[in-house]
């Protein structure tokens, strides 16, 4: 995401990315924030709970995760309206429709993902309402639920085959 960055402030230098969560990519990041000279474009804010918030003063959501199921993430920065730019892989595409509530990018393009950024930036996109109501399946409780149903029988399966 920091070579991106790199592309959109060549063309916004004004742009300011907020970075969260931690991880082990950290150091990485922050030395390519340094070696590309981008310290005044990125604030790099560690785990937080006030996503919402940052959301609702957010213009863009990027994500370039390489493999990825369906983000929640995801699923708050759409259900907010915040255009998202996102690499094409894992289950994106079932929530992402490319040019209705963001951009699907080829995996590792960066300069199609920062091209992306700098449309919605410059106006350029406008957010389809009618996705919202697509994405109705996608009801978080619920999904959560799913999700904790599943790791409990793949525990289940586990001691099973532990017991052998």
């Amino acid at each position: 995401s920091v070579k991106i960055a790199n592309i959109v402030c060549k063309k916004m230098p004004n742009t300011v990315f907020l970075y969260t969560g931690e991880g082990p990519l950290k150091t990485k990041t922050e030395n390519l924030i340094k070696e590309f000279g981008l310290e005044n474009n990125f604030k790099l804010i560690g785990e937080r709970d006030d996503i919402p918030h940052l959301l609702s003063i957010a213009d863009v959501f990027l994500l370039t995760s390489l493999r990825e199921g369906l983000p929640m993430a995801l699923l708050e920065a759409l259900f907010m309206k915040v255009p998202a730019v996102c690499y094409n892989v894992g289950g994106i595409a079932e929530v992402l429709k490319d040019g209705q509530n963001g951009f699907l990018v080829p995996f590792n393009d960066t300069q199609k993902a920062a091209e992306s950024i700098i449309s919605i930036l410059q106006g350029g996109f406008t957010f389809k309402e009618q996705t919202l109501t697509q994405m109705q399946d996608f009801d978080i409780k619920d999904m959560l639920l799913k999700q904790q149903e599943l790791y409990t029988l793949i525990g289940d399966k586990n001691s099973l085959f532990t017991n052998c």
